[in-house]
């Protein structure tokens, strides 16, 4: 079904020309309804399959409608109609409109006795769920494709940082043939998967203009239609009805949420929907183009999918991490967008190695150039203070606060953080009355052994504070030794002062500190240290400091300066973790790495870790993270020797107790090589 708006300008209307609202409103009325005979007239030959309507006509500007139910030639559509109302018109446009758009131009026409009933014709060409309102309608948008060159769609592609897959997908639409004078059906529809709204869009929108450029579509009006549940329900007639008026288009289909347990209410509720639309798409699989729209990680939905629409193709293009070198290629590409030059401050906010999305990188660049604007373009409005009280009563909340509360084996730092919260809300509380104190710093020290976290939850302290307004930019600076001592004398001191600059605004995060103690009093060590206490102090307000390191060498590095013990606020301590902890760690890392572990491989890991706590200094959090890794591989090599058919999503995520091996004795040396897990390092 294709909806259109004609506007032209009217050389001749036969029947009212001369006519104006000064000739009569009566004149004028009767006059409109006999072209609405006319009109109607010309639709009862049509037999249904479209309907023509004028919607206005203003200062010799005609306005029509028109709905085609099947595919025609609308320009001698058009002309069969003008010719049989008694219109000539010049300067005549044509062009593809939303239903949206349509309903109104009916209801202008019906004001206007152009037509009788607005309503009947929306009835009669069974539109009647699209209207909001009616009980059953749909939340849906509506957008019309717009037309761009093939040279413009690649471009687009390729600014995308997964782009590989589109690129893929844009070679084999541009090998079909074009000039089909229908759509004979599609051969594959798409699931598009992203956790960054913005990036669905963008691959929604290049895929459509150029599969509507290769006559792959023959409307450029789509729908985007939001799967969610309610309190009612399943809408299925209003889903038909969509489907139904998007003959010849494209829907995209966007899941909004699911249940948390396949047993609980709210995701049978939700299933309920995903079946109702999936049967919908079923029956007009070869009429309309269906694009699955879903989160990175919502593996239940894809095992919806599958169920219900086992015999349906889908082409899978799903968002993939870039490394830090590409990201910053990104990021320096969006701030010459906007005329303003990279700096060492945003470098540092790429302060992982585990890879970056659209999402995060848009995060990254808004903090940078909002705090930006404010430092070196608009230095005026540097210390404008945009904290609201209410936000400081509130409890801290967001992504990196949920993740630390996630993370086990740590219920003291967890205890710690919530409390460092807390009063840097009430400094920022008290600061909004008037009420400054003198001595106002957050500086902090972890002390654990290796692979307790301490590197994790610092980074995660930056960003639980950006994301409760608490800091300026939430930016991460990680330092050692080596990034703090100069080679030379007087090096030093610039070295950190530099460091203290970048971290404006977040949190420098000082690793294996009492690395600076090279037992020489006056050394190159010793002018690291005093210089750290002294930027401590210029920068109380606006940086934290943390450092980390082994319990025992903390308490010597904080000895060596008499003002260092007295500026820490926060002591966190990361004890080894137990059996239990180690095990709800390997279900997180295992979570991490999209797979689950059964039962029996969580039992041969017990035995496994108990030996480990044998050995001082085993790796904690590393070393499940590199046990997990070669089960991976391990798992990987098993099931490239089974037959591909007969594996199920499920085989392919588990990971079993043959799959897991048992280190050698030597513990503490299996312990250095392994990887970091998400979340433990």
């Amino acid at each position: 079904m294709v909806f259109y708006r004609l506007e032209g300008v009217a050389e001749s209307v036969m029947g009212i020309e001369g006519l104006s609202e000064e000739s009569g409103r009566i004149r004028v009325r009767e006059a409109s309804r006999h072209l609405g005979h006319k009109c109607e007239a010309f639709n009862l030959t049509l037999k249904g399959s479209a309907c023509v309507f004028i919607s206005e006509i203003t200062d010799s500007i005609v306005t029509v409608g028109m709905i085609l139910k099947d595919e025609q030639n609308v320009s001698a559509l058009t002309d069969q109609f003008m010719d049989h109302v008694g219109i000539r018109l010049s300067e005549v446009r044509l062009e593809e409109t939303t239903y949206g758009n349509l309903k109104n131009m009916l209801v202008s026409a019906d004001r206007r006795d152009f037509i009788s009933d607005a309503e009947e014709i929306v009835r009669k060409f069974g539109l009647t769920y699209l209207n909001n309102r009616f009980g059953n309608s749909l939340d849906y948008e509506e957008d019309i494709i717009d037309i761009k060159t093939k040279r413009n769609i690649y471009a687009s592609a390729k600014k995308l940082l997964s782009n590989e897959g589109i690129l893929c997908e844009l070679d084999r639409i541009y090998e079909g043939k074009k000039g089909k004078s229908r759509i004979l059906g599609h051969p594959v529809h798409y699931l598009l998967q992203s956790d960054s709204a913005s990036t669905l869009d963008e691959m929604n929108r290049i895929l459509l203009q150029a599969l509507y450029a290769n006559d792959r579509l023959r409307n450029k009006r789509t729908c985007k239609l939001e799967i969610g549940i309610s309190r009612r329900e399943p809408p299925k007639k209003a889903y038909d009805c969509l489907y139904q008026s998007c003959v010849g288009g494209a829907v995209q289909v966007l899941f909004l949420a699911e249940g948390e347990e396949e047993e609980d209410g709210f995701a049978s509720a939700y299933r309920e929907y995903v079946e109702a639309i999936c049967e919908v798409i079923k029956r007009y699989k070869n009429k309309v183009l269906t694009i699955f729209c879903i989160p990175a990680q919502d593996h239940r939905i894809n095992k919806y999918l599958r169920e219900y629409l086992d015999r349906m193709t889908f082409i899978s293009l799903q968002e993939t991490s870039v490394t830090k070198e590409r990201a910053l290629g990104c990021l320096k590409d969006m701030a010459r967008e906007y005329g303003v030059r990279v700096d060492d401050r945003l470098k540092a906010m790429l302060n992982r190695e585990d890879g970056y999305y659209a999402g995060d990188l848009q995060q990254i660049f808004d903090e940078w150039h909002d705090a930006k604007l404010k430092k070196d373009l608009y230095p005026q409005y540097g210390q404008a203070e945009v904290y609201r009280k209410a936000t400081a009563r509130r409890k801290a909340t967001g992504l990196a606060y949920e993740e630390l509360m996630e993370m086990a084996g740590i219920d003291e730092a967890k205890k710690v953080i919530q409390r460092a919260v807390a009063y840097r809300k009430a400094q920022k509380l008290l600061a909004g009355e008037g009420i400054h104190e003198e001595r106002f710093s957050m500086h902090m020290v972890f002390t654990g052994n290796p692979g307790t976290a301490k590197t994790t939850v610092a980074r995660l302290l930056a960003r639980i504070l950006k994301e409760n307004g608490l800091v300026d930019t939430g930016v991460f600076i990680e330092a050692g030794r080596g990034d703090l001592v100069g080679k030379y004398v007087g090096w030093t001191a610039k070295i950190i002062q530099k460091k203290f600059q970048d971290a404006v605004g977040g949190v420098l995060f000082i690793d294996e500190a009492y690395a600076l103690l090279d037992g020489r009093s006056g050394s190159f060590g010793d002018e690291a240290i005093n210089t750290i206490v002294q930027e401590m102090e210029n920068h109380r307000k606006d940086v934290i400091t943390v450092f980390a390191g082994y319990p025992e060498q903390m308490e010597e590095f904080l000895d060596r300066n008499p003002g260092l013990r007295s500026r820490i606020a926060f002591y966190v301590p990361f004890p080894d973790y137990d059996v239990t902890q180690l095990c709800e760690i390997a279900d997180y890392t295992a979570k991490k790495m999209g797979l689950v572990l059964n039962s029996d491989a969580r039992g041969k890991l017990d035995d496994i870790f108990r030996l480990a706590l044998r050995s001082k200094n085993f790796g904690n959090g590393r070393y499940v993270r590199n046990i997990l890794e070669k089960a991976r591989m391990k798992q990987l090599t098993r099931l490239l020797e089974t037959e591909y058919a007969t594996l199920s999503r499920e085989d392919m995520s588990t990971i079993r107790a043959c799959d897991i091996e048992v280190p050698g004795a030597n513990v503490r040396k299996v312990s250095q090589i392994g990887f970091l897990a998400p979340g433990y390092s």
